[in-house]
């Protein structure tokens, strides 16, 4: 599968831009040094360690973060359609 490079940590997106897989997310979370992330964690946990481990905000999928102002954040898009898809926004 085609993965196009990402602005930030050379992060991977899927061949559309739009969402990162959980193979993708966990590739990126080793390729930052982040050694305490197992295969078998979830795609919400990866990435909020990704977030936590570059001293941001961890909000992704997070109901209190909702109205998500960050336009360039390399998440946004999945982060919305999985509140989306849990009905937390609408």
């Amino acid at each position: 599968m085609p993965s196009l490079s990402h602005p930030l940590d050379s992060a991977y997106m899927d061949p559309k831009g739009l969402a990162m897989t959980h193979q993708q997310a966990l590739r990126q979370a080793h390729k930052l040094g982040i050694q305490n992330i197992s295969h078998t964690a979830s795609k919400t946990k990866i990435i909020r360690s990704i977030q936590k481990f570059r001293n941001m905000s961890v909000c992704f999928a997070n109901p209190e973060c909702h109205q998500c102002k960050n336009m360039n954040c390399e998440w946004r898009d999945d982060c919305q359609n999985h509140l989306i898809a849990n009905r937390i926004i609408g």
